[in-house]
């Protein structure tokens, strides 16, 4: 899969970023609207997921990042999680920190 940001100059990498961050605080907002006037919200990821689509480096690989949400104000995400997915080397899941941009956490791996 082709990244989102894959040849955009330096003002169209900045506008995909904050339109990014844009749609995932609408997303959040709407929840929030629903859940309010007391709508069970479980909204489907697509084609707006939530969940990290950055591609990591190997090993092992084609494996995603796997941060569940975005947390941040428009820049990297700075949400920790429990990395289920990581390789485990006796000591069980490990928490890591997610730190990819917004764009990441908008188009479904």
């Amino acid at each position: 899969m082709r990244k989102l940001s894959e040849g955009l100059d330096p003002d169209q990498t900045a506008a995909l970023e904050e339109a990014a961050y844009l749609v995932i605080k609408a997303r959040e907002q709407a929840a929030e609207r629903l859940e309010r006037a007391g709508v069970n919200v479980d909204l489907d990821p697509s084609p707006f997921a939530a969940r990290c689509s950055h591609r990591l480096p190997a090993p092992p690989p084609n494996r995603f990042c796997g941060c569940p949400r975005y947390k941040g104000d428009g820049g990297l995400c700075v949400n920790r999680f429990i990395d289920f997915d990581a390789p485990d080397f006796g000591g069980g899941p490990s928490e890591r920190p997610c730190h990819h941009p917004a764009s990441s956490h908008i188009l479904a791996p």
